[in-house]
């Protein structure tokens, strides 16, 4: 049975997705990515001189710090930032930047649903604006199953409170497999299966979203020049 979801979407279908590169002019680069109206900024800075006692001789420090919407940060935004961190350090090139920092400051703007997912998509964006070297382009995307069982991609925040298991995965351009997961609540395997695959169709989607924007960026600035 096809689930109705508040908004009319369908169950396989994200929220509108929008990006803005660019934003915080300090920023070595930046970009706001929404899964509307979800959004979270990410400001790049670096890389840059890095305080000895932090330093790594043979590749870069990387950073991540991670601000909510409303209220102080709490163990869960901790969480964020070691996930965030944990990813970008296989992504980034940092062998090229040796003794340097590179730190990552995400704000979210509005969180409606599935944070986790967009500040990866804006450290993604925000990192590509400003010119580190990167393995490869990561998306991500989360879902969640409903009391009925239905798999509701790119949940808002009253699916989340509901479901019975929230599942967020991530994956790069060459979609061979997830970088990371994570999942809460109960679940069988089959339905772990069928959320790892509606996500990685839908990571694929965000990825070309991606592309499309980068591309439509430079054919202004080529435009403009």
């Amino acid at each position: 049975m096809a689930a109705t979801r508040r908004d009319h979407r369908d169950a396989a279908q994200i929220r509108p997705l929008e990006i803005v590169q660019g934003v915080l002019h300090r920023a070595d680069g930046s970009a706001q990515f929404d899964h509307a109206p979800t959004a979270v900024l990410c400001g790049v800075y670096g890389p840059t001189e890095i305080k000895i006692r932090d330093e790594k001789v043979d590749r870069a420090t990387l950073e991540v710090n991670y601000k909510p919407a409303i209220g102080s940060s709490n163990t869960k935004d901790r969480w964020i930032e070691y996930s965030l961190r944990r990813v970008f350090e296989g992504v980034i090139l940092t062998a090229l930047h040796p003794s340097t920092l590179i730190q990552l400051n995400l704000q979210v703007v509005s969180d409606h649903g599935s944070v986790l997912a967009t500040a990866f998509n804006s450290a993604t964006m925000a990192l590509m604006d400003a010119g580190v070297p990167m393995r490869t382009v990561v998306a991500s995307v989360s879902c969640a199953i409903d009391q009925a069982g239905n798999v509701l991609m790119d949940p808002d925040e009253e699916e989340e409170k509901n479901a019975t298991s929230c599942h967020v995965f991530v994956f790069d351009a060459e979609m061979k497999g997830a970088l990371f997961t994570d999942s809460l609540g109960n679940y069988t395997p089959t339905q772990f299966e069928h959320c790892y695959q509606s996500c990685k169709a839908g990571a694929a989607k965000v990825i070309h979203f991606m592309r499309a924007a980068v591309e439509a960026k430079l054919t202004r600035q080529t435009q403009q020049s």
